[in-house]
């Protein structure tokens, strides 16, 4: 069932819709599906890459460890954090059994913000250099779960090197290291194929 996002609640909702829940009032939890399906779907898209067939049922289960897990929310971070994580890490689980393959483009160059990754529709006339999305992508895949955490953090959710040190729990300076090992083990990758 896909849905419209509506506007994010403040942690006192979130702490009263679980505490419904966990009452018993499992319907209380479609609040929680209702807001926060764009985003779970926005994870498992970029992640899993599966087709438009398979993806609401991916996003469900995504949802049922979600619902499964609402004992362990403790209110030490926000809401989406938490959903963000439980659904970062269910997308890898699930990547690793489906490895599929599509055809995308990406743009890697100056032009891009501090050398990074842009998706563009198609290839076009540009001064950045143009790589084949699936090989970005193998090749981001190929990275250790911390650095492939802080890409997917930082280029594809667009969240501050800040914001995303609080998610992730590290300083800020372990998330810039982060960023700068997985661009230039990507680079050594594009240079070793001779792309760059």
């Amino acid at each position: 069932m896909i849905t419209v996002e509506k506007k994010e609640l403040n942690e006192i909702e979130i702490q009263n819709i679980i505490q419904d829940i966990l009452k018993g009032n499992v319907n209380a939890f479609e609040l929680i599906y209702d807001t926060y399906y764009k985003m779970v779907a926005s994870i498992i898209r970029r992640i899993v890459k599966p087709n438009l067939a398979e993806l609401d049922s991916i996003v469900n289960e995504a949802f049922l460890i979600i619902f499964k897990g609402l004992k362990g929310f403790k209110g030490n971070s926000k809401f989406s954090t938490y959903i963000y994580r439980i659904v970062l890490n269910f997308a890898f689980k699930v990547s690793k059994k489906t490895n599929r393959e599509k055809k995308y483009f990406v743009v890697l160059g100056d032009n891009a913000e501090e050398n990074g990754i842009e998706t563009i529709a198609s290839p076009i006339q540009t001064e950045d250099i143009i790589i084949d999305k699936n090989f970005l992508e193998n090749a981001i895949g190929s990275l250790n779960k911390e650095l492939q955490e802080a890409v997917d953090l930082y280029y594809y959710e667009r969240y501050s090197v800040k914001e995303i040190s609080a998610i992730v729990g590290t300083t800020e300076t372990a998330i810039k290291n982060r960023l700068y090992q997985a661009r230039n083990k990507i680079k050594n990758e594009l240079k070793k194929r001779e792309i760059l």
